[in-house]
């Protein structure tokens, strides 16, 4: 991409980020829930894959701020699934 981003541009972009880690970490929870923390886990990964596409793919100033969106989704999503996934687990020492 060959747009130079001023820092308006660029504060939008981690707005974006924002707003997608609120609206992923909401229904994460209620997922892990219904389907189960590991399928959820395994969810989130289509997110994080739409997200790096976009970003390594970007023609755009739209398609970087699209980026940012899922990839805010599925960093919210993870930050909320994780600790639930990690805590069910049972780690023995001998």
């Amino acid at each position: 991409i060959d747009v130079k981003l001023n820092s308006l541009f660029r504060v939008v972009g981690w707005i974006f980020l924002a707003v997608g880690a609120f609206l992923g970490a909401l229904p994460a929870g209620i997922l892990a829930e219904r389907i189960g923390r590991r399928w959820t886990t395994i969810i989130i990964g289509i997110p994080y894959l739409i997200s790096w596409a976009l970003l390594a793919l970007a023609k755009n100033v739209g398609m970087l701020y699209t980026g940012r969106f899922f990839a805010g989704i599925a960093t919210g999503a993870s930050c909320v699934v994780a600790p639930m996934f990690i805590s069910g687990k049972k780690f023995y020492h001998k």
